[in-house]
């Protein structure tokens, strides 16, 4: 069976759910969020309580195929899907943007949000504007698996090539 384990107490929680695959991990107030392609899981640290999120009417979650979480500074909370990307603000209203579009992997620096669909890749500043940052041939090679940036703000993806993108120079080396 499937189980998460505290490494510190020894203890582990058994969830039976079967294929699941893990792709992500956050931590906020005492919960540890859980992305996976069978919706996201949620695990009470103190008390080891397993919930779950899944595609239905009153979850606001528009698919169970979960790329990604990302909880900001302001304590918002973005979720990308392969139906769009999920935003929680601080009131916990759900909104879904990019609906069509399969969002794969998000990254914050000094610039503010970096967010990679299928095809198309914006930074969003901490006003929530979005600002389109053209996906260029050569940035990819298939699904983007994960992003990050260096302390020069340079972006680093990993596809089936990893590449290494300047924006501020708009340079590319794979």
């Amino acid at each position: 069976g499937k189980y998460i384990q505290n490494m510190s107490s020894g203890k582990t929680t058994q969830y039976n759910l079967q294929g699941i695959e893990i792709r992500d991990l956050e931590y906020s107030k005492g919960k540890i969020w859980i992305a996976t392609n069978q919706g996201i899981i949620t695990l009470v640290t103190k008390s080891n309580q397993i919930g779950r999120i899944g595609l239905d009417k009153k979850s606001g979650l528009p698919s169970n195929n979960v790329s990604f979480i990302h909880i900001d500074k302001q304590k918002q909370m973005w979720i990308g899907t392969n139906k769009g990307l999920v935003f929680i603000n601080k009131k916990d209203k759900w909104k879904t943007y990019e609906k069509k579009l399969s969002l794969e992997a998000m990254h914050y620096n000094q610039e503010g949000l970096w967010l990679v669909s299928n095809e198309e890749m914006w930074v969003i500043d901490p006003f929530n504007r979005w600002y389109p940052a053209a996906i260029e041939k050569g940035l990819r090679k298939g699904r983007i698996r994960d992003i990050t940036a260096d302390e020069s703000g340079r972006l680093y993806m990993a596809s089936e090539i990893l590449v290494r993108y300047d924006p501020y120079e708009e340079r590319i080396e794979s």
